[in-house]
Formats: structure tokens, sequence, C-alpha cells
């Protein structure tokens, strides 16, 4: 039998394998019946000169335009079927459907020379006309194979008027009937067979076309692999690159900082240096769980105005500083569905972007509603972006118009990762920018009915009393680390006793228990874990108002969530102030020591 014919456009690669298999099959049947055509009419014309002689002039005519008018059908439907496959608008089950019927009809006037030719005045001539039937329709497994239902009609078409002539004839000469019930039962098993090979060649088309999707999505997923190893090379390459500006600037600082008479600001130089390595680490590190799918989203009912409220204040020094104005325009009405750490995080970045590009104007913060949704929109007079650029905005470290890497730029991860925070979220992440005119950047929200109480503005927080009182037990490691978090610890006002080990740690615990107030633990320790030695601790120490573990690791999915101030995790780099402000609150809180 021959292969499907290749010739016909592919489906696309996103088919079903099913169509697939049926496109295969159709192509299959046409081919087969547009090579079988010579075989055919040379078997006519054989029939014709063999029996036609004896039957006669009139039933031989007879015969002859039944079979020219199925042959001129068959010839009708390949010119269609072919016209169809070149325009590539064709359907394969159409197709399957005309080709049963045609077949169906062709078979049934082969098999009705039974009753034109079957005489007694044949001869012997009766039985080779009857084994050659017999013999085509044990053919038609092999020629109509790529379809079982095209097997089927042309199985039953020919054994239609056969049957009929056997059963006339069997009533007519009151025998017959025997021979009429073995024919029935020699198709029956021809059914069978061609069904079991049918159902054998669709099998094997359906594992080729499986076979090649695999191949085709292993190569994708190649592709894809090599494309984040060519990504990871210059995501880190480009991290190597800017981790050693802010280092390279603490370590000329701090060299200065060490001489007699060195300049005031030096030391705010320094301050600022580390700041921009701790923003970038920060960065990475974000971008780094996001890859890693370790941050965990908790959308809730959630008032766009008090949050948009709360980032402009802490934008609002910069952009004066640089003589911008900073407007922003909520309806009290705007309540979306979505994570508040997140969305403040994505805000902060988009507004942060809009203003480092913004040299003269300002910059708008608006929300409107479009159907069912909230758009949270920032708006810049700044240089904007080329239509080739604003995809490449969102890749990690690229920085237009900043080929020196100057830190004080950014470091090009606050648009990807506002990118990759809106996937996680279901935010929708639009840009919108002609160069020299400003940009936009959209998000799309879900908006939810609005709860009276989200409408409230955030009361503004009080600030925090300047005086620590209380005692710490400290235990890290690593030596320049444990005595640099010490002395700024110490310079707070705190007690604060530290240890290298755990063994270290749990031998003051035990000495002085009743003691700290405050347990910090680094994670990685050389005689076990922190998140190990901080319950042993807390076992000592009961009334400690905060304990905590201190780590550049995500932390484990069983960790316990014991309360706010409780088995925090803290991630490195800690900020200064924000360990102050857990220290406060948890010192505000403690007993009286």
């Amino acid at each position: 039998m021959a292969p499907p014919d290749d010739t016909a456009p592919p489906l696309p690669p996103n088919a079903n394998i099913d169509a697939l298999v049926l496109r295969d099959q159709v192509l299959g049947l046409y081919a087969q019946e547009r090579r079988s055509r010579p075989i055919g009419w040379a078997l006519l014309a054989g029939m014709v000169l063999v029996f036609g002689q004896r039957a006669g002039a009139l039933r031989a005519g007879a015969w002859c335009a039944l079979i020219a008018a199925a042959l001129a059908l068959s010839v009708w439907r390949q010119r269609a079927f072919a016209q169809a496959v070149a325009d590539g608008s064709w359907d394969a089950e159409h197709w399957a459907r005309h080709n049963r019927w045609g077949v169906a009809l062709s078979a049934a006037a082969l098999g009705a020379s039974m009753w034109f030719f079957y005489r007694d005045e044949q001869g012997d001539l009766r039985y080779l006309l009857l084994m050659m039937l017999l013999a085509t329709a044990a053919g038609s497994i092999n020629a109509y194979g790529h379809d079982a239902r095209s097997m089927r009609a042309c199985l039953l078409g020919l054994a239609a008027p056969m049957l009929a002539w056997m059963l006339l004839l069997g009533l007519q000469r009151k025998a017959g009937v025997a021979g009429s019930l073995l024919f029935v039962f020699y198709i029956g098993m021809l059914l069978r067979f061609g069904h079991a090979h049918a159902t054998l060649l669709a099998d094997s088309l359906r594992m080729r076309h499986e076979q090649r999707a695999l191949v085709a999505e292993l190569e994708r997923k190649t592709a894809e692999a090599e494309s984040a190893v060519r990504a990871k090379s210059a995501f880190f390459a480009a991290a190597s690159h800017d981790l050693r500006q802010p280092l390279q600037a603490m370590t000329w600082y701090a060299e200065v900082l060490g001489q007699p008479d060195a300049p005031p600001q030096v030391a705010q130089r320094l301050r600022e240096s580390i700041a921009a390595l701790g923003g970038l680490f920060d960065a990475i590190l974000g971008i780094a769980r996001l890859d890693a799918g370790k941050l965990q989203a908790d959308p809730q009912p959630l008032a766009l105005k008090p949050l948009v409220q709360r980032v402009v204040a802490q934008f609002a020094g910069q952009a004066e500083s640089r003589g911008l104005r900073l407007r922003w325009r909520v309806p009290a009405r705007a309540v979306v569905h979505s994570d508040a750490v997140l969305l403040e995080r994505m805000l902060g970045n988009l507004l942060s972007n809009a203003l480092r590009c913004t040299v003269r104007g300002g910059v708008l913060i608006g929300a409107r509603q479009r159907g069912g949704d909230w758009l949270l929109q920032v708006w810049d007079s700044g240089i904007g972006i080329a239509p080739a650029d604003q995809q490449r905005v969102f890749d990690e470290f690229v920085q237009l118009g900043n080929p020196q890497r100057d830190a004080t730029q950014g470091v090009g991860l606050g648009l990807p990762t506002t990118r990759r925070l809106a996937d996680l979220l279901g935010h929708g992440l639009r840009l919108k920018s002609n160069p020299g005119r400003g940009s936009c950047f959209t998000l799309c929200m879900v908006r939810v009915p609005l709860p009276p109480a989200l409408a409230q503005d955030s009361p503004p927080s009080q600030p925090p009393a300047a005086a620590l009182q209380g005692r710490v037990l400290l235990v890290d490691d690593h030596a320049a680390v444990r005595q640099a978090l010490q002395l700024t610890l110490e310079r707070w006002g705190l007690v604060c006793d530290s240890a290298a080990t755990a063994a270290e740690a749990l031998a003051l615990a035990d000495r002085h228990r009743h003691h700290y107030q405050v347990l910090l633990c680094d994670q990685r320790l050389p005689d076990g874990a922190g998140i190990a030695l901080l319950p042993r601790l807390r076992a000592l120490q009961p009334q400690a108002a905060l304990s905590a573990v201190i780590s550049g690791d995500a932390p484990p999915a069983d960790w316990p969530d014991s309360g706010p101030l409780v088995n925090l995790w803290l991630a490195k780099p800690l900020k200064p102030m924000q360990l102050r402000a857990l220290l406060m609150q948890a010192l505000a809180q403690a007993p009286d020591r």
C-alpha cells in the first residue's frame, strides 16, 4: 500500500493528532485510487473481452455504461480533491465522506457484473468471474486500508449485488442457500481482518505524529534551555560588573575614612555605596526568588488610593530635589484584587524609573476604570523609549542611555522585576511610549466591589522612639559580620553578647536564663543550623520578645509562623533601619528588665 501523499500543505504544529491522522488517511486514499486507476481500467477491459462475447452486446454494453458512470464520478472527485488541496482549504472529514460514497458506488457497479455475466452459457467462466470478484474483495483490505470506513464501504458495496444475485439464484433453483451463507461468512471475515488492518495502520500514523510532536517539543525545550543559559550567563556577567562597582567605591572610601584628615562627606558617600550594594543584592535575590518560584503572592481586596499615597510619599523628596512635579489621581472607589506588598513594590519600581528618566515636567499616577478592570498608570514627560527598545527594557540589566553603568541611574532590574511580578499576580503590564515625549506604564487589575473600610486612607505612621534598651544574644560564625553587627547594636544602646557556634550560644543562654530580650541567629553555623538552634534558645529564654534567623537563603516550606516577632526569617543583606524598627517594636512590648 502506498504511503500518504506528503505534497499537501501540512497542518499547523498545534493541530490535533486525530486530525493529522485523518488528513494522512484521506491523502492516502486518494493517492492509492489515483495510482490504481490504470490497473482498474485494464481489469475491466479484460472482463469485457472474456465475458462480454458470450453475454451479448446488450448486457456487456449496459454493464460498461454503469462502470463508465462510476469511473467518471471517480475522476471528477479526484480533480475536485486535487483543486481543494491546491487551494489549501480542504476539509479532511468532508473528502473522506466523498471517498466512501464513491468507493461504494464503484464497488457496487463491479459487483453487479454477477447480474450481467453470471449465466449458464458462460460455462466454467462463471467460476472465474466469481473468483475474480472474491479476490477483489480481499484486495480492498490493502487498497483501502488507510481508512476502515472506506474499506467497509468497498466490501459492502461489492457484496450487496453479489449476495442479492446468489439469493435470487438459490430461490429459482431451490439451492445455493449454503453458498450464500458461506459468502456472508467470507465477507464478515474480510470485514474483521480489514478493521484490524486499518486500526494497525491508524495507530502507526498516530505514533508517527506523536513522535514528531515529541521531537518538536524536545527541540523547543532545548532551544528554551539554551536561551535560558545564554540569558543567565549575560545576567551573571552584568551582575558581576554592577556588584563590583559599589564594592570598589566602598574600598576607596574606607581607605580615606581611615585617615586622620578624612573629609566629613566620605562617611555619607560610604553609606550611599553600601545602600547601592544592598539595593542591588535585593533586586538580584528578588529575581532569583521569582525564577525559583519561591515567591508566593497573597492577593486580596486592596484599595489603591492609600497604597499610591504611601508610594508617592516615599518619592516626594526625590522628585522635589530634581525639580519635578509628582501628582496622583486615584479615586477612593478604586479597589482591586492584588497583593499589597508586591503591588507597592511594582508601583515603586515604575515610579523610580519614571523619575530617573524625566528631566523636566513631572510624573502623574492615575487610576481609571475600564470594564471590569482598574488601570493603574504611571505617566512621565521623560525621554521616552524607541519602539525597537520597548521590549528590551524588560530584560535584566538593560539600561538605555547608561552605557557607563552609572549606579545612580539604577541597575536595570526594576522593570524586569515588575514584569515578573505582574505575571505572578496575573496583572497585565503594558508600555506606551514616544521618544522625546514620555512614557506610560499601565497595570491592568481586576476590579472588586468596594468595601467601605478599604476606601479610608491609611493613618500616618508615628515616628518610633529613639532610645533602645535591652539585651541581645547574637550568634554568627563569621567574625567580621558578628563584630560589625555587635558594634552597631551596642551603639544603639543595647547590651550584646555574641557567640560563634551553637554550643557557645547554648552555654550563654543556659548561664543567663531569662536574661535576653532578643535572639538573633545566623542560619549557617559550623555545628548546626539556625533553624534548629533557635527553638532551643527560646526554651532557655522564653521571655524573649524577638527571635529571628538571619540568612541569605529562602525559608523552608515548613518554617513555623509563631507570631509577628517570633521565629522571624530575616533575609540578607539586612538593612539597619529594618532591624532597628523590629527591635524598637519588640523592646516596647518586652516585660520590664
